[in-house]
């Protein structure tokens, strides 16, 4: 009789095992869940955006900027600065 299972269960463990697996799962993915429900995950601003930030600073302090650029110009300057990433490293045909 033993060696029948086992011959089952070899034939036939992919399909025993995906919904022992996804019961697991989902029991632990509950739990978690419970557990951390008091939990709260700050939220930080992208690479890009800290990225963006940075330059506009950098280019701010070297004097790239008018220093009486109301914040509607700084908005601007901006958009022009950081349109698209796409626009970025470019080489422009002479």
């Amino acid at each position: 009789m033993w060696p029948l299972i086992y011959a089952v269960l070899k034939r036939y463990s992919a399909v025993i095992v995906f919904p022992v697996a996804l019961i697991v799962g989902t029991i632990g993915y509950n739990v978690e869940r419970k557990i951390r429900e008091g939990e709260v995950i700050s939220s930080r601003p992208s690479v890009q955006k800290e990225r963006q930030e940075r330059l506009l600073n950098e280019s701010q302090a070297r004097g790239a900027l008018d220093s009486s650029s109301s914040p509607a110009n700084l908005q601007e300057t901006k958009k022009q600065l950081f349109h698209s990433v796409l626009d970025k490293n470019v080489k422009l045909s002479s």
